[in-house]
């Protein structure tokens, strides 16, 4: 089942220092989402809390009606790569998101589609390129 992924009030400090302040958004199920910004204006800390990976200090996110941790099947439902940290830099986008298919039983055709659906298969043979993917 498809789900949208839902943002509210969503806020985040390190200690005094407030990175996120009320950012509020949904990515509805079929569209397109951007989620655009400069560097250090929190997209990828917004998108770490989406997927677990730290703690709001207060507000929402959800996919469906779930956290992103009450998913059954989590990277069947949404797929995360981050700056692809100690991917090999001959490594293409489209060589990176099949290895983290395979590892979750998503087959090379689902790739194929998304990234078809998202208009960026351009990308697929290109290296170094590999920045947040939601």
């Amino acid at each position: 089942m498809e789900q949208s992924i839902t943002i509210k009030n969503l806020c985040k400090s390190y200690g005094q220092t407030q990175i996120l302040k009320d950012i509020s958004f949904e990515a509805k199920v079929g569209r397109v989402t951007a989620f655009l910004g400069p560097n250090g204006a929190g997209k990828s800390s917004t998108l770490r809390i989406l997927l677990g990976l730290d703690k709001a200090t207060s507000g929402l996110t959800k996919i469906g009606d779930q956290t992103y941790k009450e998913l059954k099947f989590p990277l069947k439902t949404v797929g995360a790569s981050f700056d692809s940290v100690g991917a090999p830099d001959d490594r293409t986008v489209y060589q990176h998101l099949k290895i983290v298919a395979a590892s979750n039983g998503i087959s090379s055709q689902r790739i194929d589609q998304v990234l078809d659906m998202v208009d960026i298969s351009h990308k697929k043979k290109s290296k170094k390129e590999l920045k947040t993917i939601i």
